[in-house]
């Protein structure tokens, strides 16, 4: 091949490859989008969706920030767990690193829970195939500096199991409590799920089972808790009859009574619900919007717009007029973390917007308490 034609040739090759970036940019990176949490974790053509993330503030008031990456947008794709640090209040991250180095390229969902001083433990996902996944935990005694192998939660591998991000919580009595969803098929049987709870007495040592499921019209998912008082506990509850669902429990998570509905409107999205320490109200932070159809329920992923809170003062018995903390039409918001610290709460949720359906960033937010 002669000269000129190789270098029209390759010409004609780096414009192809420079009009890929500008187009992969574009999408990433829509123009003219505004929102009001800050983009932490940009979404770009390594990892197409950055979210379910969770939050603790470290001994030296550091923030440790621990996430899911995702090589692309499905919920299926390879995925790891990554970490980012704050040394300033959240207002600048470093760049982010593996936590987990086995190699093992499905692991999610991160729940970061500090049960000492010393002892700070993630609990996360690992998807064993498309249709199998363990509940595993890792262990740092160092302020997250370093880590343990993988410790799992249990041993049965014939089931797939859902535990959210952030979702892993420690009680007033010390018990540690993992809520998930579970179904035989996630592919087969994914209408049949239900939800139970892993109970921990000695410091994820050994566990055992809730004594009861709770169950709904369809399935039960994605569910979070919180500790009201004294060892009465409040799940929330992922559904797909267009609306979040509520169950209780009056002794530390052991028994459940029915799932009921709350009444507030929701498309099948998670919710996340919190008891604020300085105040002792409860937030809860969802998307507040009415859906008409069971295809819109089932299927809308963009449907997850606003994203709302209300709050409280009865311990869940009846909730004050939802705020909004995004509401963009164009965009979608979901799978909030919460962690609480010098009167504001400090959430992380993922965006999406819909010039960019391929791509999730994870936002960085907080609300002042007193504003609430």
């Amino acid at each position: 091949m002669n000269q000129p034609r190789r270098y029209y040739l390759l010409l004609i090759f780096i414009t192809y490859l420079s009009s890929c970036t500008n187009s992969i940019n574009e999408d990433i990176t829509p123009q003219n989008i505004n929102i009001n949490g800050t983009v932490i974790i940009q979404a770009d053509s390594t990892f197409y969706r950055n979210s379910e993330a969770s939050l603790i503030k470290l001994m030296d008031s550091t923030f440790l920030l621990c996430y899911t990456a995702y090589e692309n947008e499905s919920d299926f794709s390879k995925a790891t767990i990554r970490a980012s640090y704050s040394h300033d209040n959240g207002i600048t991250w470093s760049t982010p690193l593996n936590v987990l180095n086995d190699n093992y390229y499905r692991n999610l969902s991160p729940s970061l829970i500090r049960i000492d001083a010393r002892n700070i433990l993630m609990f996360f996902i690992r998807r064993i195939s498309d249709d199998k996944t363990q509940i595993c935990y890792i262990k740092s005694r160092d302020n997250g500096q370093n880590w343990s192998n993988n410790i799992r939660v249990i041993s049965k591998e014939h089931l797939y199991h859902v535990v959210n991000n952030d979702r892993v919580i420690q009680l007033s009595n010390n018990d540690i409590i993992v809520p998930f969803a579970y179904t035989n098929s996630i592919e087969n049987q994914y209408k049949n799920q239900s939800i139970k709870f892993y109970i921990s007495s000695d410091l994820g040592e050994t566990w055992a089972l809730s004594e009861n499921e709770i169950s709904v019209s369809g399935p039960a998912m994605e569910p979070g808790i919180i500790e009201v008082n004294d060892g009465n506990l409040m799940a929330v509850i992922r559904t797909q009859l267009g609306t979040i669902y509520f169950a209780k429990s009056s002794n530390y998570g052991r028994r459940w009574e029915e799932a009921f509905d709350s009444g507030l409107y929701s498309p099948e999205s998670p919710s996340s619900i919190y008891r604020i320490e300085e105040t002792g109200q409860l937030i809860l932070i969802w998307n507040n919007v009415k859906v008409n159809t069971a295809s819109e329920r089932i299927l809308n992923v963009d449907a997850r717009t606003p994203l709302s809170y209300s709050i409280s003062e009865d311990n869940g018995e009846s909730w004050s007029s939802p705020t909004h903390i995004e509401n963009h039409a164009q965009s979608s918001f979901a799978y909030t973390s919460i962690l609480e610290k010098d009167g504001e709460l400090l959430l992380t949720y993922y965006y999406k917007s819909r010039e960019a359906t391929k791509f999730r960033s994870l936002v960085f937010n907080r609300l002042t308490i007193s504003n609430l």
